[in-house]
């Protein structure tokens, strides 16, 4: 699920996607969806795992990055578990999600090289 943005990412697409999922003999187990992470079209409790790799900042609405909080919230199962990473670092998304009733393990240091310190962090669904 993406936005399709080419600001952080060049050649960022949905078609691009579904050529490395075909490359990698996944293309039959994934959905592609165009959607921004402050409306995620999923039911409540609908994943076990969600992923965001370097999109969270990129929120621009007033306060975006609480709302795709907790919608990462709300899709996740019980159980469930996201996996974030960010730069200039995920410490802001903390307290977000602790808000949003996760628990949460970082954040932690990564480096990226294209924009410096990165994090990254875990946060669960309660079981």
């Amino acid at each position: 699920m993406d936005v399709w943005s080419d600001k952080d990412l060049t050649g960022n697409s949905s078609a691009a996607l579904r050529l490395n999922a075909r490359r990698h003999g996944v293309a039959e187990r994934i959905v592609v969806t165009t959607a921004d992470a402050v409306a995620l079209p999923l039911p409540d409790d609908s994943v076990d795992v969600v992923g965001s790799v370097f999109c969270l900042h990129n929120i621009a609405v007033d306060g975006g990055l609480a709302v795709a909080c907790r919608e990462i919230a709300r899709v996740l199962r019980p159980g469930g578990i996201a996996v974030i990473a960010d730069f200039p670092g995920v410490s802001r998304h903390v307290d977000e999600l602790r808000a949003a009733g996760l628990q949460v393990d970082g954040p932690h240091r990564g480096d990226s090289i294209a924009r410096g310190p990165a994090g990254y962090l875990l946060a669960r669904a309660p079981a």
